[in-house]
């Protein structure tokens, strides 16, 4: 799958690949230092994993032939019935241009090939973008859950 977002560069996503370890977490580091937040355990834990295995069920990568990786977004098992979108994430000058939608459609077809009935979302609320971006994607907040872990303080669910 490929976007056009300018006449020099073509975003594709694609499934992570050993080699992008160090650009996903130079993604990841850099969306959480631009909101003001260290990286979690869990966050480390998962940026270690990639470096030796996925740790996911599925990654994908959004990638430039000129630049690299430049998003990142995954799906873990949670139980039989759920799965979790895990590290989506975009550098901000590739915010607003439909990657970051395909990053998400493509974990959801990725959830739903792997008979998923439901996607849980962690968020902090103070990434203001994020809230109205998974309500316009089908995600409702659930306000009786709660997040496994910091930074978050959202839990958000959208049936596959």
């Amino acid at each position: 799958m490929s976007i056009a977002i300018a006449a020099d560069v073509d975003v594709k996503i694609r499934h992570f690949q050993p080699d992008d370890g160090p650009s996903v977490e130079f993604v990841v580091l850099s969306v959480l230092q631009e909101w003001g937040f260290l990286p979690s355990a869990k966050d480390q834990q998962e940026l270690e994993a990639l470096q030796s295995k996925n740790p996911f069920d599925a990654f994908f990568v959004a990638y430039t032939p000129q630049l690299g990786v430049v998003g990142c977004a995954g799906i873990a098992r949670v139980d039989e019935q759920t799965c979790e979108l895990r590290k989506i994430y975009l550098l901000q000058r590739f915010r607003g241009k439909a990657i970051g939608a395909k990053l998400l459609e493509t974990c959801i077809e990725e959830g739903r090939k792997r008979q998923y009935s439901r996607m849980r979302l962690e968020v902090n609320s103070a990434m203001s973008q994020s809230a109205p971006f998974y309500l316009r994607n089908g995600f409702c907040l659930a306000e009786n859950d709660e997040p496994l872990g910091p930074p978050a303080d959202q839990v958000y669910y959208r049936p596959l």
